[in-house]
């Protein structure tokens, strides 16, 4: 008879529960991801026809030792939109990869210092004006550059270069080359 006094009867519908969870989840993501924007160009035999693309990506950076100069790099979302140059005659271009990698920061100190990163992941590819006929593949990226700390609690700014090749089951491969700038953002305190 106790147990009832402090057992309450909870229900939420279907819509409220889905709000609550969203809520819980963009809270986590806005307090543990880091997001970078991009401005890419599609290089080799593909490239013949398209603007220079802009992109944009989010990823999980997770320290694997106390210096924190070495990285497990989780990125969850990698997007690139091409669009065509006038009367070229092709499709706008896009792909959405997600890709886990290791950055080594080149410096014993910390977070600052040149870094190299190689990816691997998954990629979806698709060349047409709808964005109908998406094909999935192989992405591999390599990325260098510089990462600077900044202030007191852990957070660095990257700049670097990004050379990724989306090998989708077909014949349409798609390789960029870019620059991309970042925060990354560390809630460890002082």
């Amino acid at each position: 008879m106790l147990s009832c006094f402090f057992i309450k009867a909870v229900s939420f519908n279907k819509r409220d529960l889905k709000k609550i969870l969203l809520f819980q989840a963009a809270v986590f993501l806005f307090f543990f991801l880091s997001g970078q924007v991009s401005v890419m160009k599609i290089v080799g035999k593909n490239a013949e026809g398209y603007k220079p693309g802009t992109g944009i990506f989010y990823f999980f950076d997770i320290p694997v030792n106390p210096a924190e100069n070495n990285s497990v790099i989780v990125e969850l979302f990698d997007f690139g939109n091409f669009s065509v140059k006038n009367n070229s005659g092709k499709e706008p271009t896009a792909y959405l990869s997600v890709k886990a990698g290791f950055r080594h920061i080149f410096s014993a100190e910390g977070k600052t210092g040149l870094f190299i990163e190689p990816q691997a992941g998954y990629c979806w590819t698709t060349a047409d004006k709808s964005y109908s006929t998406i094909q999935g593949g192989l992405a591999l990226a390599i990325v260098t550059g510089y990462s600077m700390e900044v202030g007191f609690s852990g957070n660095s700014l990257l700049f670097g270069f990004k050379y990724e090749t989306d090998l989708p089951s077909s014949n349409k491969q798609i390789n960029t080359i870019g620059f991309r700038f970042a925060f990354n953002y560390s809630f460890k305190g002082n």
